[in-house]
């Protein structure tokens, strides 16, 4: 239960919102549930710079402009209570600040001390007083211990990223799969990101498919010939039978910048697959309703881990990692001025997910502000094969159709 709730957190600290008043009313569901909820946003907060939610930046959240904390002391944080009660002393001239993030995470220690033991914990909690309490009780010393950090002073407690990482429910995320209902709240891989691009970049739409994205102005130069942009009206008809978006791109100020370099791409199949998820056998994954869902996310690996295992297969000349060389056609891209670089939606191709066995995933190598956190690969996909930077990338199969040619 206590890993539902800690998800259904994370989410909402990912997208920059503390909830302000977790506490078991506002939870619905039980013992016998197949999920939790998380309700009552009445004291919701959104702040606008916690994007991704990383742990510097809800560890160092603070909110400087809060009036009067509203929130359930029985299970918020001592800083809070001290935030309120300075408040009501100085008859409302005060301004009180506390980290909204890090009380999410002591309420949701809370919770689990009263899931623990069938009691309220202390309200006057101005120190650690769960600790004591636990000392005596007869429960794991993994879960007194994740107790004990989750309600801590505030300075120490950690981020609702680290209560994942924390071993015992770390350990209980392995333990046994959960049921195929519950695995499409935990974590899907969602396509969209909306992102701030900086003025003189590059907007960027893929000539054959939906796939739009952001290239650094410094990067453009390396990829594309932008010392030589095409006007779309100046393509030839068979130039724009290969090019489908060009329609798209012209109503929107567009020109046509062709690539520079050539790529390699290992093009997976289901045997491909096969082999990646015998390499990582903890890491499940299943299509829900047409999108990926990953049920343990702390056993997808890593891309350096991804690399690794592709690069060893390549030099062995596996026949399922064969490389292959490939010239894209292009891009069609407009430089962004200040006023057009916010609030960018940014578009990906995606492949269509059967029901089956036969998909993967991992952790993406780039920035997770700035890009997807986590990647899946399905057979007709390609991984992007960058022996020069260590690393992969995945390339969806309607992208390697519509924007690459073989060499």
């Amino acid at each position: 239960m206590l890993l539902w709730l800690a998800h259904g957190t994370q989410f909402l600290h990912k997208h920059g919102i503390a909830h302000n008043d977790l506490k078991p009313e506002n939870v619905m569901g039980g013992a016998q549930s197949e999920y939790l909820k998380l309700i009552d946003f009445g004291t919701a907060k959104f702040f606008e710079d916690v994007n991704g939610g990383s742990d510097e930046q809800l560890s160092s959240c603070v909110d400087v402009e809060v009036h009067h904390p509203v929130v359930s002391l029985g299970y918020s944080s001592p800083e809070v209570e001290a935030a309120r009660e300075g408040y009501c002393r100085s008859g409302g001239s005060m301004m009180p600040s506390y980290r909204p993030f890090a009380n999410d995470v002591r309420c949701l220690g809370a919770i689990l001390f009263m899931l623990m033991t069938g009691k309220m914990p202390h309200k006057k909690s101005r120190a650690l007083v769960l600790a004591p309490k636990l000392a005596n009780l007869q429960m794991s010393e993994g879960v007194k211990s994740l107790i004990t950090r989750m309600t801590g002073p505030e300075a120490d407690r950690p981020t609702i990223n680290q209560v994942l990482a924390d071993p015992w429910l770390a350990r209980e995320q392995n333990t046994e799969a959960l049921p195929d209902t519950v695995l499409e709240g935990l974590l899907t891989l969602a396509q969209d990101k909306t992102v701030n691009g900086a003025a003189g970049d590059y907007f960027v739409q893929e000539v054959g498919t939906e796939g739009t994205h952001i290239i650094e102005r410094a990067k453009i130069p390396t990829a594309y010939d932008v010392e030589n942009p095409i006007v779309i009206a100046n393509l030839t008809e068979k130039e724009k039978l290969s090019m489908p978006k060009w329609e798209v791109a012209q109503q929107e100020a567009m020109v046509l910048y062709r690539a520079k370099k050539e790529r390699t791409m290992v093009v997976v199949n289901a045997s491909t697959i096969e082999a990646l998820k015998a390499n990582w056998p903890a890491l499940r994954c299943s299509v829900a309703n047409g999108d990926c869902v990953v049920e343990n996310a702390e056993s997808m690996p890593s891309n350096d881990e991804v690399y690794g295992f592709v690069h060893a297969k390549v030099e062995a000349k596996d026949p399922n990692f064969q490389v292959q060389t490939y010239r894209k056609l292009g891009v069609f891209a407009r430089e962004m001025t200040q006023s057009s670089r916010k609030g960018l939606v940014l578009k990906h191709t995606e492949s269509v997910l059967i029901d089956g066995p036969a998909i993967f995933a991992y952790r993406s190598g780039r920035d997770a502000e700035l890009a997807h956190e986590y990647l899946k690969i399905v057979p007709g996909d390609a991984f992007v094969y960058r022996p020069d930077k260590g690393r992969v990338h995945t390339m969806e199969k309607a992208a390697v159709e519509m924007n690459f040619r073989v060499v």
